[in-house]
């Protein structure tokens, strides 16, 4: 059977925010679970595990939870990620003939609209050294571009919002390889890989192509 594997880096580019202090950390986590907009991430998380890559306990960039029974994962953002430029890089590891060659990359940051939040590529093509007019004209017309957006699903124990990263990357892959992807089966996916860093995060998932 021809499988395609999809290998998915996050990565943050901007400036590490200081960290609070436990006491303003725990106040923050409370309110946020206790958000009314939000079911309680408990209940979210019912039947997930908690991914820990590092020994020394070090606070990763994305908190991962997975489950093994309906292969789906859950991530939380930085508290801060509003304030964060994140890079993406991704491959198809195996199953085609360009596998392990890098498909493409992304520089965006996320920004959140209403229940919803989502990845926006900074228009970077095109610049203006001008007076002032020519400067808000080019903003004005040289717009950001939405790559795509996902339903912000609770707020998680440290703070940040939570998203089905297996919707983002896999039930999303279109948005990321394109036709390489596309008719894939995407309801056969299976997790190969969940590693969160305190500077990125990796996540594979192993899915039937097209093909089957």
């Amino acid at each position: 059977m021809s499988k395609t594997t999809v290998l998915l880096m996050t990565m943050a580019t901007a400036l590490v925010m200081p960290l609070l202090s436990a006491q303003a950390t725990a106040s923050s986590s409370t309110a946020a679970q206790n958000a009314p907009d939000y079911p309680p991430f408990a209940d979210v998380s019912k039947g997930f595990t908690q991914v820990k890559s590092t020994e020394d306990g070090e606070r990763p960039l994305y908190h991962l939870w997975i489950n093994n029974k309906t292969q789906q994962v859950l991530a939380e953002l930085p508290r801060d990620y509003a304030k964060r430029n994140i890079f993406l890089g991704w491959t198809v590891s195996s199953g085609i003939s360009q596998s392990a060659v890098q498909n493409g990359l992304l520089y965006a940051k996320w920004k959140k609209f209403g229940k919803r939040i989502a990845l926006v590529e900074p228009n970077l093509a095109v610049r203006t050294t001008g007076d002032r007019e020519s400067r808000s004209a080019s903003a004005r017309v040289n717009t950001d571009r939405v790559v795509l957006d996902v339903p912000i699903i609770a707020m998680g124990p440290n703070g940040g919002p939570v998203i089905n990263a297996t919707n983002l990357f896999v039930r999303g892959a279109s948005n990321f390889f394109g036709s390489t992807t596309s008719g894939a089966k995407t309801n056969l996916a299976v997790i190969k890989k969940a590693k969160a860093f305190p500077e990125n995060t990796e996540l594979a998932f192993e899915m039937p192509d097209r093909r089957g």
